[in-house]
């Protein structure tokens, strides 16, 4: 207590170089707050916008040169020349051990194939996509966007997009008719319409049940891949290597593999964000270290006094480190405050501009601890070249020429 009762007086008595150098360190602090909660909300909303509402991994039949019946994958062939992509048979079997992996969220199969909306002779492309709807919808959350009509795919229920129902004047329980490539058409009946925030999808994509597509594209027992979502999105491309693995003859895709210029962005900001971080606590390293080096000159005489009265080399050298703490656990509490109030700041900002806020800023409680516990880490070692210097001060040097 004592050495810490003097340290709070040496730096009572500085009072203007103390206040500096708090500012110092709070601005720091403030920055890096401010800094690295815009950044990781940043990067989460470009991979939420990117890859939120689609799969994580997909699962599709290797491609092979040859047509093989291995391990549930059937690759079949047209004369001696073999389809562009295999399909999964016996997929029930491969989703029940898929299910009981606890790091993924969603698995979802899906039959996929290509068809036209016709309506008046004129024919729109759609990808016809046959899944089992409440597993689909943990992906693409469906149900949350059905903009008129009812959340149903059983029998021949299709759900549609507002895009292509705009273009054909096209209603929740009205009819439309599909034409496969082969000439083969069908009627049925829109139960839903979707918005899926995207032109395209909202245009080209039609959702029915996965049994109707099997029976409408002559797939019984097959689908065209199973789609997978991820509890940690960055580990995608380890799970798809152990699910590849487990999974022999099958072709195991992640997002990563995709999305290489998306990733080669976020890893940009974030060495960004960690540059401009390492150069906020050099500074206030700095500033602290100095501020303390001035102290020492200025109360050596004091100092003197004090190991002239017996206080140790040890106990002297522990007063500068307490000021340090001192400074940064103060300075950081300061920092956090105006860190958040910077945040909130942005936020108001966005929303006067566009009504709502660009995108969610998370103020993460986890990563303002680690930052205030840098900032004591900082204090307490950026006071130990003053303390070792004041420690090493003789006491009848330093009276007499004081």
């Amino acid at each position: 207590m004592l050495e810490l009762k003097i340290g709070i007086r040496f730096l009572k008595e500085g009072r203007m170089q103390t206040i500096l150098i708090l500012l110092g360190i709070s601005a720091g602090v403030a920055v890096q707050v401010f800094l690295g909660s815009l950044i990781t909300s940043l990067q989460e909303d470009l991979i939420n916008r990117t890859i939120g509402t689609s799969p994580h991994i997909t699962i599709a039949g290797a491609k092979h040169g040859q047509a093989s019946l291995r391990d549930g994958i059937s690759i079949s062939t047209s004369g001696n020349i073999p389809l562009e992509r295999a399909r999964l048979r016996n997929y029930q079997q491969i989703v029940e051990q898929l299910d009981k992996n606890d790091s993924l969220t969603a698995v979802s199969p899906v039959v996929s194939g290509s068809g036209f909306v016709t309506k008046s002779g004129d024919n729109t492309p759609v990808t016809i996509r046959g899944v089992s709807i409440e597993r689909a919808d943990r992906i693409y959350d469906i149900k949350n966007r059905i903009s008129e009509g009812r959340f149903d795919v059983s029998g021949s229920n299709v759900l549609i997009g507002t895009s292509l129902a705009k273009e054909y004047g096209l209603e929740a329980g009205g009819s439309v008719t599909i034409r496969l490539p082969s000439g083969v058409s069908s009627d049925f009946i829109i139960s839903g319409i979707f918005d899926l925030e995207s032109e395209a999808l909202n245009e080209g994509l039609v959702f029915m049940d996965i049994k109707r597509a099997q029976s409408l594209f002559e797939s019984i027992n097959y689908v065209s891949q199973i789609e997978l979502q991820v509890k940690d999105v960055f580990a995608a491309d380890a799970i798809a290597l152990d699910i590849s693995a487990s999974l022999p003859d099958t072709s195991v895709n992640n997002w990563k593999d995709e999305n290489a210029s998306l990733l080669t962005a976020l890893r940009s900001q974030s060495s960004s964000s960690y540059t401009i971080q390492a150069f906020v606590v050099a500074a206030v390293a700095l500033g602290i270290s100095s501020v303390l080096a001035v102290s020492v000159v200025q109360k050596s005489k004091e100092i003197g006094i004090l190991k002239a009265m017996g206080m140790r080399p040890r106990s002297i050298a522990r007063v500068f480190l307490l000021q340090g703490a001192l400074l940064g656990t103060v300075g950081s509490a300061i920092g956090i405050v105006l860190g958040i109030i910077l945040i909130e700041g942005f936020i108001f900002g966005t929303s006067l501009q566009s009504g709502e806020p660009t995108f969610a800023i998370r103020i993460r409680p986890l990563a303002i601890t680690g930052i205030a516990a840098i900032a004591l880490v900082t204090g307490t070692l950026s006071a130990l070249i003053p303390a070792r210097r004041s420690a090493g001060l003789e006491p009848i040097e330093v009276i007499r020429n004081g």
